[in-house]
């Protein structure tokens, strides 16, 4: 890094005086042994940039030590985002100081390390090829959790004053932290492979999702699970390199190889979950139905929006909103569940209860954020109820109703209105379901986790342990595609 005495953007450390412990460097928490070799799963190929969670302190290390530029630091690397007011320098030449035409004044942050060093950015290597990357994350002088990563790293200062860490590393070593932390290493050889080509074909087309941000893919559900070499098993690792290269292609192109964990038995297209998604070939409201006697007249609603309610008027002349047909199919389908290749999943049905004022709570945080109306748009009377149905049966409206008016939503985002409408845990575990009252309580019930589109992550183990291959699992989630290899 540099001295405090000047601040250049995107420099690198590259200096000797990390080797020492000099007189302003910060006393390091004990740190646990370190790792020293790593093992090989594939050393070249694409790099990918994979953007961390951003801490407040961050300490990084490698046994033998860290490059940083043209030097070595010896010492783990703590660093930390600290706010700065300084002069950019538009037209510096040959390090005069003297030849400057602008020199505007602006507030922001830049990192600083324990050697008292400042800097707008870093990257950095183990030392040794075979060694990982430690990083810390700290709460003050206490360590809260650390990962090992393959590759490099880098770091900036986030505009929230944090530190945002990003693993450099090859493509097909990425996978081997992601295909254990999306579907369990014990999961059918078969299973694993076809989930292995499927997350390298997402991978290349959905770099550049953070780009704003400084890396192409986060490690959260967002993008893809990604846990380093934490997150690594030697089943996959096995795979991931006798696979290398592989990708799923539809004309002439690595497709958008979207997939979810559990479909519930029905899966569903791009365009009824996304809003403005376009309808792809190899996308489609697939069933995962081994057998029963209703798939014949469920796929004769697949491919159609269905109201679930419909008007009649009773004896006495009054209107009255009655289940559609199609609604109780759905229902049917939801409440007595088929066979299917996904049916051993825990989440292959659920039921999510919530007291009426617990969830008009939840909306009143959620429905702000989703649809930008005000808080004082929900009443304190609530009724909740599905409208219309996507083709596949996930939900396209919901209508929330009080004395004040009624609300209308649909697609995949119906899923956040319990968690504040944002991807969270508190979520409804997929936008196939119902609602009921009960009592004082709303009851939701459906199937499946996830949004449903692809790869159905449980129903691509339950054809492994029924014989398919990996390949006929992929041609069944993705009709139409080919597996190449990716140069």
């Amino acid at each position: 890094m540099l001295s405090r005495r000047m601040l250049i953007a995107g420099m690198a450390l590259g200096l000797s005086i990390c080797g020492a412990a000099g007189a302003n460097a910060e006393e390091l928490p004990d740190l646990p042994p370190s790792a020293v070799h790593i093992g090989e799963v594939c050393t070249s190929g694409q790099l990918i940039k994979v953007g961390l969670a951003a801490g407040n302190k961050l300490i990084v290390r490698a046994n033998s030590g860290l490059r940083i530029g043209g030097g070595l630091c010896s010492k783990p690397l703590v660093l930390e985002a600290v706010p700065w007011v300084g002069a950019v320098y538009e037209d510096c030449q040959a390090g005069r100081t003297d030849a400057h035409s602008i020199v505007p004044q602006v507030k922001g942050w830049c990192l600083r390390d324990n050697f008292d060093n400042l800097t707008f950015g870093c990257e950095l290597h183990p030392s040794h090829p075979d060694e990982a990357v430690e990083l810390f994350y700290c709460q003050g002088n206490e360590i809260v959790s650390s990962t090992l990563y393959r590759g490099s790293m880098s770091f900036r200062p986030t505009n929230s004053g944090q530190v945002q860490p990003v693993n450099i590393l090859p493509l097909e070593s990425y996978l081997s932290g992601v295909v254990p932390r999306e579907v369990p290493a014990k999961f059918h050889p078969e299973a694993l492979r076809a989930m292995t080509c499927v997350a390298r074909s997402y991978t290349l087309t959905h770099l550049g999702q953070h780009r704003a941000q400084g890396f192409d893919l986060c490690d959260s559900v967002h993008c893809q699970v990604y846990g380093g070499l934490a997150g690594e098993s030697a089943i996959v690792n096995d795979l991931v390199s006798k696979s290398a290269g592989q990708v799923l292609v539809y004309g002439g192109k690595p497709i958008d190889a979207t997939y979810h964990a559990v479909c519930g038995g029905w899966g569903a297209a791009p365009q009824d979950v996304w809003a403005g998604r376009a309808a792809l070939p190899y996308l489609q409201a697939r069933t995962d139905i081994v057998q029963d006697s209703r798939t014949a007249r469920l796929a004769n609603l697949n491919g159609k929006v269905a109201d679930c309610f419909v008007e009649k008027t009773d004896k006495q002349g009054r209107k009255q909103l009655v289940l559609s047909e199609a609604e109780k199919s759905w229902r049917d389908f939801i409440d007595n569940p088929p066979q299917a290749y996904c049916g051993q999943a825990t989440r292959f049905r659920w039921r999510k209860a919530y007291e009426a004022p617990d969830l008009l709570r939840r909306l009143r945080v959620s429905l702000p954020y989703m649809l930008g109306v005000k808080e004082n748009a929900l009443g304190s009377r609530l009724d909740i109820r599905v409208s219309k149905r996507a083709p596949g049966g996930r939900v396209m409206e919901l209508v929330i109703a009080t004395e004040l008016g009624e609300l209308r939503l649909g697609g995949d985002k119906v899923r956040w209105l319990t968690s504040g409408g944002r991807i969270g845990a508190e979520g409804l575990q997929s936008s196939f379901f119902y609602v009921t009252k009960e009592g004082q309580q709303i009851v939701f019930r459906g199937c499946g986790w996830g949004h449903g589109v692809g790869l159905c992550q449980e129903g691509a183990q339950g054809r492994a342990l029924s014989g398919q291959s990996a390949e006929q699992i992929l041609q069944h989630y993705y009709p139409g595609v080919s597996l190449q290899r990716y140069r």
